[in-house]
């Protein structure tokens, strides 16, 4: 006998179990400066537009933000947005003279698709050697 009602209960519980909250958490009026962060509507978190202080301050997957319930005393401030790394760019490279090097390089990556190619036939050889040999299943006779 199945019990319909107790998987229900329990695949509700599991697909309701990594949601937030219906209401917010109690928090004091001002905690979340709007001016510098925007708080979230059910958890409690103050997402900050540019930069945070405070111990608890998190800044992970593009997002600075902080928890109010783990740091009450963090807060968001006025401040530059976190720029992306800035990566040197390459010195340009000099204009070939002539097409020679362009042939060289043609001729550098036809030798090398060449080699790929030998030494994959090279190994299904090796491997054609070292497998053992598959014996046909013996036929049926059939009944008259």
């Amino acid at each position: 006998r199945r019990h319909p009602v107790a998987a229900v209960v329990i695949i509700a519980g599991v697909c309701l179990a990594g949601m937030a909250p219906d209401r917010p958490p109690e928090l004091p009026e001002g905690w979340c400066d709007t001016r510098y962060g925007t708080p979230t509507r059910t958890t409690g978190e103050c997402m900050c537009r540019s930069k945070c202080e405070g111990h608890g301050c998190r800044s992970e997957q593009g997002f600075i933000w902080y928890s109010y319930a783990t740091c009450p005393s963090c807060k968001c401030v006025a401040g530059e947005a976190p720029k992306a790394p800035v990566t040197p760019k390459a010195p340009p490279e000099a204009a070939p003279d002539d097409d020679d090097d362009d042939d060289d390089l043609l001729h550098q990556r036809e030798k090398n698709v060449r080699k790929q190619r030998d030494l994959k036939t090279k190994r299904m050889a090796n491997y054609a050697k070292t497998r053992p040999a598959r014996k046909a299943p013996p036929l049926k006779k059939r009944r008259r």
